[in-house]
């Protein structure tokens, strides 16, 4: 945690770069121990229902650097099921894996699609990826270093289709699909109603021979990247407004966009996920009124901050 170069909030965790060294990443994990536990990691299990519930992940980054490769400057937030019996080459240490980066990518990049979101829900790296929406194509300049950079991303399983990933950033949106199912794919991680991780792990990745962008004002040998929020919940499918609680409140967004055009999502009322609003919508919401959602596998201790002010579940650092 260090203050950021010239920014509104205090403090960030962020990797300090001088400049002209090398590649090097970062990263750091959240987790709670269970000596109990009969899983190899001895981490508390979490579980997202596969047919009832939604990941959610929301996050807010920045960066004083920016370079025209997509792979140099980014950060990365990653739901993972850890477990030592898949270290090393092709799973590097983990089963399943939900993850989502802001990337910085300067203005003389070649490519012009960047990638912002990288979902990846099988346990072998990369095979499966949804990559779109990024911040910063080939028109960036120097103020596009200035502001805070929020994503937010739901992962919600499709029983017999695949995985669909719904995105918000500063300037975009995206749906997408992926083959795969939200499931582990290892015996000891499987769970038949329940998509299952033990760890959150941020990753801050930084190419340190050169860039092609540097905010104005910062100091070249003293560059941040970093990220200063980030909330990750679980939560009913008829949760609109992703309070962790279906209530009158998303009855009313459900009313609100119900029979309309355009694309629609769970932050309309699209409950069921066939990308309209209708009457199934409003009785999976019947369904499930009055609950207030903090659900994992095992019905145990929640792995988030409660904050009763703002109902949200949090993870402060």
């Amino acid at each position: 945690m260090r203050p950021p170069n010239n920014r509104d909030f205090g403090f960030g965790l962020s990797n300090q770069i001088a400049l002209g060294g090398g590649s090097f990443s970062n990263n750091f994990g959240y987790s709670i121990p269970d000596a109990a536990s009969s899983h190899p990691s001895q981490l508390q299990q979490f579980g997202i229902n596969k047919v009832d519930e939604v990941a959610v992940v929301r996050y807010q980054t920045f960066s004083d650097v920016a370079k025209n490769s997509r792979e140099q400057y980014h950060v990365q937030v990653a739901l993972l099921q850890t477990d030592p019996n898949l270290e090393g080459f092709p799973n590097f240490g983990h089963d399943l894996s939900l993850e989502t980066e802001s990337r910085f990518v300067s203005l003389n990049a070649a490519n012009s699609d960047r990638l912002q979101l990288t979902a990846n829900v099988e346990n072998i790296e990369n095979i499966t990826p949804a990559q779109k929406n990024a911040y910063f194509d080939n028109t960036m300049t120097g103020a596009d270093l200035d502001p805070e950079y929020t994503n937010l991303v739901i992962w919600r399983n499709e029983p017999g289709v695949g995985t669909n990933i719904e995105q918000w950033s500063n300037n975009s949106l995206g749906d997408y699909d992926i083959a795969n199912e939200l499931v582990n794919q290892f015996p000891q991680n499987q769970n038949p109603d329940y998509a299952l991780f033990n760890e959150i792990r941020v990753f801050l990745q930084r190419g340190g021979t050169n860039v092609d962008l540097i905010r104005e004002g910062v100091d070249i040998n003293n560059v941040q990247i970093g990220i200063n929020q980030l909330h990750v919940g679980i939560t009913k499918r008829t949760d609109f407004n992703l309070d962790y609680r279906t209530d009158a409140a998303d009855f009313i967004l459900w009313n609100t966009y119900r029979n309309r055009d355009g694309i629609q999502t769970i932050l309309t009322g699209d409950a069921d996920n066939n990308g309209s609003i209708d009457l199934n919508d409003f009785e999976l919401w019947q369904d499930n009124r009055g609950l207030i959602h903090d659900s994992n596998a095992t019905q145990s201790q929640s792995v988030y901050t409660y904050d009763t002010e703002t109902a949200e579940y949090i993870i402060v650092f």
